[in-house]
Order: structure tokens, then C-alpha cells, then sequence
């Protein structure tokens, strides 16, 4: 499930053509941890996946 959260999240930030540095701002975390989660080595709790909702439009639930 990790992998494929990451596989998601990797999408979106290159729909948007974000760098992982500028998700991290966006997203109030660490760019190390947008790596670990692209990576699938991270997971994403609910309160990140309900930030990734607000500031992308992804329902926060296939975070989950």
C-alpha cells in the first residue's frame, strides 16, 4: 500500500510540475519526507492526506 500511496503521490506532483522541495512548502513538511513518501518508505497520516486534499483536490481517503 506504501508503494502505491507513493506512486500517487509522485503523480501529482508531476501533473502539477512541482519540484519535491515545493510540495514540502506547500505541504509544511520536510522534503526529505516527500522523498520517503514517493519512495513508499513513509507513510501519509490523516492530517498530511487532508492537507494534500485542501491544497491539490485529491480525495485525503486514497491517502489512507
Amino acid at each position: 500500500p506504501a508503494k502505491r500511496v507513493g506512486i500517487i503521490f509522485r503523480g501529482i506532483r508531476s501533473k502539477n510540475n512541482l519540484t519535491q522541495g515545493e510540495v514540502a512548502e506547500r505541504l509544511g513538511i520536510d522534503q526529505s519526507d516527500v522523498s520517503k513518501i514517493e519512495k513508499g518508505k513513509r507513510s501519509i497520516g490523516k492530517a498530511l492526506a487532508r492537507k494534500i486534499e485542501k491544497e491539490f483536490g485529491i480525495d485525503y481517503r486514497r491517502f489512507l
